[in-house]
């Protein structure tokens, strides 16, 4: 089953100070830190973006999750970048 979230919903979700969200293309990328301080990474890809009112509100469908975890969000982005 997929998971389904908006950029808008990532925002509010995300650390301002050690998170990101970068959109790139149709994908959007989501790197935050946990709770032992090393940073994680996602890649979800817009679904309905022709349908949204607007782009941060496009529903979004988790496509990868990185198995592995980042001394800092620039490595995490970078694994997103590597993916695609």
């Amino acid at each position: 089953m997929s998971e389904f979230t908006t950029i808008e919903k990532q925002a509010m979700k995300t650390s301002p100070c050690y998170g990101a969200i970068v959109q790139w293309k149709e994908r959007v990328f989501v790197t935050d830190m946990d709770r032992y301080g090393k940073y994680t990474a996602k890649i979800y890809e817009m679904v309905d973006l022709e349908d949204a009112p607007s782009r941060i509100e496009a529903r979004l469908s988790l496509i990868k999750e990185a198995d592995e975890s980042f001394p800092d969000s620039g490595h995490a982005i970078k694994w997103c970048f590597k993916q695609d």
